[in-house]
């Protein structure tokens, strides 16, 4: 799986984590326990009530292999398009107790 996710270095990634967080960044290296480093991130918190709010990072951000539960490659042109904060969504719920 490293092998493939190494094909997204320095491409837009969005990365679920096991505690139901939501963070979009440029990938910028990981190793063989998935381990990664994200670039220029930013949690999307979401909520039913007040639409979905921007979180920065402030610089590079790390996290443990053990709590990414996905990775997915984002299509830039149509993230930069989407008004994310107009989109209203329950909080997605951990998905390990």
């Amino acid at each position: 799986m490293a092998a493939e996710l190494g094909k997204l270095i320095d491409h837009r990634v969005m990365v679920l984590t096991n505690e139901g967080r939501t963070i979009v960044g440029d990938l910028a290296g990981l190793d063989q326990s998935i381990n990664l480093i994200l670039r220029d991130s930013v949690e999307r918190v979401w909520s039913s009530d007040k639409g979905m709010e921007l979180v920065p990072s402030g610089g590079l951000s790390m996290l443990r292999g053990d709590s990414v539960a996905a990775v997915c490659e984002l299509n830039a042109d149509a993230d930069a398009a989407m008004d994310w904060e107009a989109v209203k969504a329950d909080a997605i719920p951990r998905l390990k107790p």
